[in-house]
């Protein structure tokens, strides 16, 4: 006696359909998680902020831009010479053993004639992923930084923004 299994048949629409709904729901849940560890980080600075904070007293304040040299030279937050502002890529950042991390922040922001006991200390990339991925490594070797929210494309639309005005 011979019987027939049946299986259910998928057509190749409803199996892309499950796997897409699949990615949706692993993306969505991925997307929370990460919000609420990231998003809600008190050390994020807003553009209005960093720019109340430069007008009140700019010798409080340190803004350390982790793009690569060539981004800044492109497009830099503030012009050159600016004695708040340098920058050190984050991928120097990251070949630094921690040892060394702190002391060669602690010479940046000496080298502009500040302490880094008394700065507001701001990190600034492109848009955000960068500086906050420095934020983790500086608070490793225990050193406080503000992470700039959206980074210089939040600082050139704010920019942009006060011209239009």
């Amino acid at each position: 006696i011979q019987t027939k299994h049946r299986y259910p048949t998928y057509n190749f629409q409803t199996l892309l359909f499950g796997c897409v709904l699949s990615i949706e729901v692993l993306c969505s849940v991925w997307f929370l998680c990460f919000e609420e560890c990231v998003f809600e980080n008190e050390f994020f600075m807003q553009v209005s902020e960093l720019q109340r904070l430069i007008a009140a007293n700019p010798d409080r304040v340190f803004v350390l831009d982790v793009r690569e040299r060539d981004e800044v030279a492109a497009d830099p937050l503030f012009p050159t010479g600016t004695a708040y502002y340098a920058g050190l890529p984050l991928s120097v950042l990251r070949m630094l053993p921690q040892a060394e991390l702190a002391g060669r922040i602690r010479e940046q922001v000496a080298a502009a004639g500040r302490d880094i006991d008394t700065v507001t200390l701001v990190l600034s990339c492109r848009s955000g992923g960068r500086s906050y991925q420095a934020q983790a490594l500086l608070a490793d070797v225990g050193i406080t930084a503000e992470s700039l929210d959206g980074g210089s494309l939040a600082w050139l639309e704010q920019k942009e923004n006060e011209t239009v005005r």
